[in-house]
């Protein structure tokens, strides 16, 4: 009797629990279209569906696993040994069970019993954060085992808010409140105050010498951007931001050819750089592996969910360099990395290729490199490793669309960041700006190629800066005008600030579309100028010139805006404006344009416009007389340094000028 009661209790216990489970509101396969120019893989939606389903299903059967108490899964780190599960892998795996959903029947009662296991073993800091190593007799290791680790953290916390999304928060679980209580942990444990990055756990405030550092791992702004959302709290936009300026300072100053990030970066209240070896994990601490693997992963999903043109920008690099390394081919890619590119072993791991293919992916720009490595992906059998099996599970699911973004407001919140290059009104040719966004400093840069508002109607350029925020997507500034300066071929002299042409307001609706308010109160609409290829703008080829501008350092007030783009025919264009000063010292601009004769080697005729419309006018005004300069070359000697050869035999130097 006793035995039939127990039996009676577990099946209505067992009938409760299954009513508690919802239909997926976002059910797999999701299989997004591509948007920001994204690429999928060859072959159709449905084969590659049907691939990441397979792939789950074994990686499911070959890593989940019951342990330490009833109603509890974990994703097992390894078969032997002492580790059982860690924190990352919990993460990895609510992630995959929500994203999945639709294709596995019981994906929600797989990620309610990860959930458990991961409150099982709290933080020492806090009951919402996990600790970050559990053993196999179901303790967590002490010292920093039962501290947590923000990797974990983070996807933990990402995936109870798109739990909620996905099955609503009326069940046995309360999947927003859970997700509100984690987030606010992490902002507690695992945000610097009042610098605002993302420190390597929640023990790392308390302890001086690595308060200042980061996995660049877990710089992920699409997460940042999900939590301001879901908590209404606009500090995660302030850290989204400040991841953003992380990457940047990083690549540019670390990994200019490359785009590689380091496992950890210190610094960072200062200048960002590299850890030392032996900063957390041992040697390769400052190169790019087991950590910034990730890398490539995370900051695409801004890019493929909003087009952050951060993130783009920040993939796009190591997408380029990656395609150059191997010739295109998928089975060279090799890791880890110095942050040169310099492979630091001779064999491959998928944990390396996997986010690869998904910068790829966002990228855009190759759809055989990205073809080659989805079949590399696809071909490799789970078992691996789980790490290895993880990631490319992950990235798998991103790369063929089914990430969904769980955020609701994302045209309302997503920052908008413009693309660097030239800017012009279609209904007014003959005039532009030049536009440069340094995330590293929070600088808009923008100069403006107009004419003279006097008979002459001169060519004349005023330049501007402001502090810009992409969470507002505005700014206001001075337009400052300069003359006496240096002529082209002339000997240097410094320009004189001749003061203000009134305020300039600068908006942008997009990436690539913004408004213009000039001085007397006039609006003119801007977007990007595909000077190369009316259909579109597609970046140059890799080891072309860094789009922005540039300067030689001992010729301060003069500078050259330079933008590569690809035609559709192929090859390479550039388009170069100078801005200088005439033989009387007045501010003027030159431009050359056309075919580069090789990837590092431009080789044109230099020419002014005059005639044409001045800054504050509303209506076009075709310029009306053309002159040449001279003939001129600009040798790029890396994509950020080059050398200016001009027809009189002058060469001058030119590095990027970066706001």
């Amino acid at each position: 009797m006793i035995r039939a009661t127990i039996g009676l209790a577990a099946a209505l216990w067992l009938s409760a629990a299954a009513m508690s489970l919802a239909a997926p509101a976002r059910p797999f396969p999701q299989a997004t279209s591509p948007q920001f120019g994204a690429l999928r893989p060859s072959g159709g939606a449905a084969a590659a569906n049907a691939v990441v389903a397979q792939q789950y299903d074994a990686w499911k059967t070959r890593y989940v696993r019951s342990a330490c108490g009833s109603r509890k899964r974990y994703v097992e780190f390894a078969p032997d040994g002492a580790t059982m599960a860690v924190s990352e892998g919990m993460g990895y795996g609510m992630l995959l069970a929500v994203l999945m959903a639709g294709h596995d029947a019981e994906a929600q009662s797989l990620f309610d019993d990860l959930y458990r296991f991961a409150r099982t073993f709290p933080s020492a800091r806090s009951t919402y954060l996990m600790g970050w190593n559990v053993t196999r007799d179901c303790r967590m290791i002490t010292g920093w085992g039962d501290g947590s680790a923000t990797d974990g953290d983070l996807d933990i916390a990402y995936a109870l808010v798109m739990a909620d999304k996905q099955w609503g928060s009326a069940g046995e679980i309360n999947y927003a409140a859970e997700a509100q209580a984690t987030i606010a942990a992490i902002k507690r444990w695992n945000v610097h105050p009042s610098l605002y990055h993302v420190v390597l756990g929640d023990w790392a405030l308390g302890d001086s010498a690595r308060a200042m550092g980061t996995r660049t791992s877990d710089q992920i702004p699409a997460f940042f951007r999900v939590f301001a959302t879901a908590t209404n709290d606009a500090t995660w936009r302030t850290v989204r931001d400040r991841s953003y300026r992380i990457v940047n300072a990083l690549q540019t100053t670390y990994a200019p050819s490359t785009g590689l990030l380091p496992d950890f970066a210190v610094g960072l209240d200062g200048t960002p750089r590299p850890a030392n070896a032996g900063f957390l994990e041992g040697d390769n601490d400052g190169k790019y592996a087991w950590n910034a693997v990730r890398d490539p992963w995370r900051l695409s999903l801004d890019a493929l969910q909003t087009g952050d043109a951060r993130a783009k920008d920040a993939v796009t690099r190591i997408s380029r360099w990656l395609k150059s390394a191997t010739g295109g081919d998928a089975e060279k890619t090799r890791g880890p990395y110095a942050l040169n590119g310099q492979a630091l072993v001779d064999y491959s791991s998928l944990a390396f290729a996997a986010p690869f293919a998904v910068a790829v992916a966002a990228a855009g720009e190759d759809q055989a490199f990205l073809d080659a490595l989805w079949n590399r992906l696809k071909n490799r059998a789970i078992g691996g490793g789980y790490y290895e099996d993880a990631l490319k599970m992950l990235s798998m699911v991103a790369l063929t669309g089914n990430w969904w973004d769980p955020d609701t407001q994302t045209s309302a919140t997503a920052s908008i960041v413009p693309q660097t290059g030239l800017w012009w009104n279609p209904a007014q040719g003959g005039r532009g700006y030049g536009v440069e966004y340094n995330p590293a400093t929070g600088t808009l840069f923008v100069g403006t190629f107009v004419y003279s508002a006097d008979a002459s109607r001169s060519p004349v350029w005023y330049v501007s800066s402001c502090a810009y925020v992409p969470a507002t997507g505005s700014c206001t500034t001075t337009l400052e005008q300069y003359g006496n300066g240096q002529s082209l071929s002339g000997d240097y002299r410094a320009p004189a600030q001749l003061g203000s042409a009134g305020r300039l307001g600068i908006s942008f609706s997009s990436a690539t579309a913004g408004t213009l308010t000039l001085p007397n109160g006039t609006s003119v609409a801007i977007g990007r100028y595909p000077f190369a290829n009316p259909a579109g703008i597609t970046g140059g080829d890799a080891g072309t010139a860094e789009n922005g501008w540039w300067w030689n350092t001992a010729e301060g007030g003069r500078g050259w805006f330079i933008e590569v783009q690809k035609p559709a025919a192929g090859g390479n264009s550039a388009y170069i404006v100078g801005h200088v000063y005439d033989d009387q010292g007045n501010a003027t601009w030159h431009v050359a344009a056309g075919q580069m004769t090789t990837a590092t080697l431009f080789e044109g005729t230099m020419v002014l416009y005059r005639g044409g419309s001045p800054l504050s006018s509303s209506t076009d005004t075709a310029a009306t007389s053309l002159t040449d300069i001279g003939t001129m070359s600009i040798r790029f000697t890396s994509t950020g340094s080059a050398v200016l050869a001009l027809s009189n035999g002058r060469q001058i130097p030119l590095t990027r000028y970066r706001p």
